[in-house]
């Protein structure tokens, strides 16, 4: 487990959206503890296509546990 980038600045929570179409991007994230939040449909553009976002996150409290 990597450290948790919450000890490393002064914030509550960390957030970070990947595009569904990407799910390295989000096995990347769950692996360094980030928690899966939702799924905003149709949440950008990218080359004339619409696509999904997940969003997850970490907490400070997540980290003590």
């Amino acid at each position: 487990m990597l450290p948790s980038p919450l000890g490393l600045v002064r914030s509550w929570r960390v957030y970070a959206p990947y595009v569904v179409r990407n799910p390295a991007s989000g096995r990347v994230l769950e692996k360094v503890g980030m928690r899966r939040e939702g799924l905003l449909r149709q949440r950008v553009r990218k080359w004339g296509v619409f696509e999904d976002v997940v969003i997850l996150a970490t907490l400070r409290s997540d980290s003590s546990s």
